[in-house]
């Protein structure tokens, strides 16, 4: 009897063991957050080009291999393992892993392996090697339309081709920079170079920066540090000039555009014409309120016409260029923020703009490509106060908006026209992640991969969303972390993370909260609260949230902020004596601001790379939101 009693106790202390949750550690909350605690994807997904199939990584018994679905009425597989690769080129013996791959066709993918690019045909089972970069190659824009890859060494541009290196340029004067992004990456700028639709010409940014200030940095990697300078461009003072040339490839003939205008304005935008026989660029202003949208010649360099003009008494957001449409080279797609939210609008190259064909008090997100019959387009959304993203569909040729997902949360996808069908990524605060196939035609899915909690064995703690009001009504969202000890009748010491800067939001209703997991660790190893609050001036909320800012940064956030820590206090589990304030770049520049606009509130605040002085930092983001220091020395004083 006393041995069934022993058994039946350990058997107890063993159950209890086992669903036992294992402390949260630092260094997991940091290295594993992306890996074992982070839910599974569908490894390198993409669809092929011009067939309805995709194609993802998964693991088999030799590692990774590629597999290829296709969606016609056979609906096989085709899979591509690592030791096949191998043997499709003498020079690829070496190639220890599945590479990532670009679908360029449908049966051939590229992908590089250290400095080759390799084709890979579906049909024959070869490699083809296409070209070698040099060892010091950077800003690399490969072409799939003729296999050629424009890159930078130093200030000069190159073209790899098949055949050998082109030299683009060849500038040797200091302050010259060709092919490299412009205008501190701002405008939705990301790259120097623009590959024509058939890969025959390639524009790129030719940069004068001679007249910009020398900033002095130390370079710590050298045994005695050395002083090196770099231009840096700060508000208020002279900023470096741009020009937009363009290179025929096949004769190596170049032109330049003719751009009228002062020489600091800025060129966004950049798009080609699908003929090919023009280049459209926004000529953006300084005070960035006014924007052309120039038709300019290839061969020539001079202006045809002016496609439309846009203005704002404020500033103007000008991160897209336009869409054209498939079939149609005069009609194409443009984003503005004209009714307060950013939406697309339908233009005509001759009869100018067309209607609205997106409308709701949401900012559009992502476009994600035109339907099959080129009647419609879609794209993601941001809805619900910023905090879901869902998919749309729009008419082109009247405004007709469908939702698409209607699930809570925020959804990512990727459209395949042959194959009229997405593949969505869904995440929420309750779904970690799920991935699955959407046939439109028959609205089914095919569910490719679904997360239970990955996290369910560690002490994680709670996360909640909910919603402040100002004083004027205006809905700030808000985000709470409690440990998994919660008690409501203790009382508990609360760090407030903030960033509440344009351009970027923190919170979104997706797994974890959008929050890192460190977080989590201080609210369950130290029995801490963490609360952030996306006041006005953050990203997503439309264009009068935003504006709010201007000219006076730090003002109305701080408000923000203020009205959450007296949300706080509040609350009867908040050690009101216990307030500690973090935050980085932005939230750095509001963690030193809210410390010394109510001193005595927080007991201790970290601020991680603070703008201390708005008038030291660059032209072009700091006079979008605050205009010139000369112009604007009152609001520069008080940010400071």
């Amino acid at each position: 009897m006393n041995l069934r009693f022993l058994l039946a106790l350990l058997l107890l202390s063993s159950m209890s063991q086992a669903q036992e949750k294992k402390e949260l550690s630092l260094k997991d909350a940091v290295l594993k957050q992306w890996t074992e605690y982070a839910p599974k994807r569908v490894n390198n997904l993409s669809w092929l080009i011009d067939r309805p199939a995709y194609s993802f990584l998964e693991e088999d018994s030799t590692g990774l291999r590629l597999s290829i679905q296709y969606l016609d009425s056979a609906r096989t597989i085709e899979y591509i393992n690592l030791e096949q690769l191998q043997a499709s080129h003498s020079e690829l013996n070496e190639l220890k892993r599945m590479p990532r791959i670009t679908w360029v066709s449908a049966n051939s993918f590229v992908f590089r392996f250290d400095r080759v690019f390799f084709e890979y045909n579906l049909e024959d089972k070869q490699s083809f090697y296409l070209i070698e970069l040099p060892e010091e190659a950077e800003n690399v824009d490969f072409n799939s339309e003729n296999f050629m890859a424009a890159f930078t060494n130093g200030n000069n541009l190159r073209i790899g081709t098949i055949e050998g290196i082109i030299d683009v340029t060849k500038d040797s004067i200091e302050g010259i920079v060709n092919g490299h992004a412009v205008h501190r990456f701002e405008f939705g700028i990301s790259k120097g170079t623009y590959w024509s639709p058939s890969g025959r010409y390639l524009a790129y940014y030719r940069k004068d920066e001679r007249m910009v200030t020398d900033y002095p940095l130390v370079d710590i990697t050298t045994k005695p540090a050395q002083l090196r300078s770099i231009k840096y461009p700060m508000a208020g003072d002279s900023s470096h000039q741009v020009s937009i040339r363009i290179i025929d490839v096949a004769t190596q003939k170049q032109s330049e555009l003719i751009i009228e205008g002062p020489k600091d304005q800025y060129l966004t935008n950049i798009q080609w014409s699908p003929n090919e026989e023009s280049i459209y660029v926004g000529i953006l202003n300084r005070d960035q309120s006014f924007i052309q949208m120039n038709e300019f010649s290839r061969d020539s360099g001079l202006l045809k016409r002016t496609l439309f003009e846009e203005k704002d008494s404020i500033y103007l957001q000008t991160n897209h260029p336009m869409e054209f449409v498939p079939l149609n080279s005069g009609e194409f797609l443009w984003r503005s923020e004209a009714d307060g939210f950013d939406h697309f609008y339908v233009h005509h190259i001759d009869s100018g703009l067309q209607f609205q064909a997106s409308k709701g008090d949401f900012q559009t997100d992502q476009f994600l490509g035109f339907s099959s019959d080129n009647k419609s387009f879609f794209f993601t959304a941001s809805t619900n106060d910023g905090m879901d993203r869902q998919v749309y569909r729009s008419s082109l040729d009247s405004f007709k908006q469908v939702l698409i997902t209607e699930t809570r949360g925020v959804h990512s996808a990727s459209y395949n026209s042959k194959a009229n069908a997405l593949i969505v990524s869904h995440t929420s605060l309750e779904n970690p992640l799920t991935t699955y196939l959407l046939d439109l035609d028959s609205m089914t899915r095919d569910t490719l991969i679904h997360n239970e909690n990955p996290m369910d064995s560690i002490e994680f703690g709670t996360i909640e969303f909910s919603k402040l009001y100002t004083s004027d009504s205006t809905i700030l969202n808000t985000r709470m972390i409690y440990p998994e000890s919660f008690d409501s009748s203790k009382s508990y010491p609360v760090l407030l993370y903030v960033y509440n800067g344009p351009g970027v939001q923190l919170l979104t209703n997706r797994w974890r909260g959008g929050a890192p997991m460190w977080m989590n660790y201080m609210a369950n190893k130290y029995d801490y609260l963490i609360y952030t609050v996306d006041g006005r001036g953050s990203e997503n909320r439309g264009k009068d949230f935003e504006q709010v800012i201007f000219r006076q940064l730090g003002e109305v956030e701080m408000d923000d902020q203020f009205l959450g820590v007296d949300y706080l206090k509040s609350l009867p589990y908040v050690d009101s004596n216990r307030l500690a304030v973090h935050g980085w770049s932005y939230g750095g520049f509001m963690t030193t601001s809210l410390m010394m606009k109510r001193p005595g509130t927080f007991k201790v605040g970290v601020a991680g790379g603070p703008v201390i002085d708005w008038k030291y930092y660059e032209i072009m983001y700091t006079e979008r939101y605050m205009d010139r220091p000369q112009d604007n020395p009152e609001g520069y004083t008080k940010a400071s």
